[in-house]
């Protein structure tokens, strides 16, 4: 009796691997980085460049694949999207050249975490009606918008530089996408999370490319994950899609932004540097 062939079983275990991370982006909009970091360093022994080279492939094509998905629903509002990924990614630089300093990461990062858990208590709270939040820009945004589009396009922008900076200034990176815009905005829970799966590809395909011309990706184990998350972002969007209601979302929503942070901080990071290598 032949014995298994074992690089193939572990070809079937990380494609499997993969469905859950790509569930949980299509159906939040949330980037599976957070699970798939210390996982796959686990299962692959992957560390440094390599691996966030591996994650990244694994985020991007999550969220190509439940963008299409929301794009069929018109859960995309593209021009306002593309507003808030360029102030996102211009207050996340901005904010990560003052957090140089240890102390003031790993502060940051403390803080982040309570952070994190009482957003997602207050969201799981909203969606079960114990609490109610109006949308103090909701009405200013889309006034502006009729009346004049480029002022509605400055108020996207800066929403957007607010939440770079909270994100990186707290480590909770594009975990703060979904619930500004819809508590700020006033954007329904679908089209938030279609705007976070498209500011997850956004700032997630450029960082991949630059990996990939490096070398600095495990390519067979990185296909594998990404093909059981293709199917997974299809599953999730799907999903998302039979079951659009705001209180459904948001209190899903919440429960997983919970649980991400809680594992996130419950692994030591796989990707950081030897104090000697810094």
């Amino acid at each position: 009796m032949s014995r298994p062939n074992l690089s193939y079983l572990k070809n079937i275990i990380l494609a499997i691997f993969g469905i859950p991370c790509g569930i949980l982006t299509g159906l939040t909009g949330i980037s599976n980085t957070y699970f798939a970091s210390p996982m796959l360093s686990k299962m692959i022994g992957a560390s440094g460049a390599r691996l966030i080279g591996s994650t990244l492939a694994i985020a991007t094509f999550s969220a190509l694949t439940g963008l299409l998905a929301y794009g069929q629903m018109h859960a995309v509002n593209f021009v306002s999207t593309l507003m808030i990924a360029v102030g996102f990614v211009i207050g996340a630089y901005a904010t990560r050249q003052f957090m140089r300093t240890p102390e003031i990461r790993i502060g940051s990062r403390k803080v982040g975490v309570v952070a994190g858990i009482l957003l997602g208590a207050f969201m799981i709270a909203e969606a079960r009606r114990i609490i109610a939040c109006p949308s103090p820009i909701y009405q200013l945004s889309h006034a502006l918008y009729h009346d004049g589009a480029i002022l509605a396009g400055v108020i996207w922008l800066a929403v957007g530089v607010l939440i770079g900076a909270l994100g990186s200034g707290l480590d909770l990176g594009g975990l703060l996408i979904v619930p500004a815009l819809h508590y700020m905005v006033g954007n329904p829970m679908y089209e938030a999370q279609g705007a976070a799966l498209t500011i997850l590809l956004i700032t997630s395909i450029l960082p991949l490319l630059a990996h990939a011309s490096g070398n600095a990706i495990e390519p067979k184990s990185a296909v594998w994950v990404s093909l059981g998350a293709l199917f997974g972002a299809l599953i999730g969007s799907r999903i998302m899609a039979a079951n659009p209601h705001d209180g459904n979302l948001a209190f899903i929503y919440g429960a997983l932004l919970i649980l991400a942070i809680l594992f996130r901080y419950s692994w030591p990071s796989p990707v950081q540097k030897k104090p000697e290598e810094v």
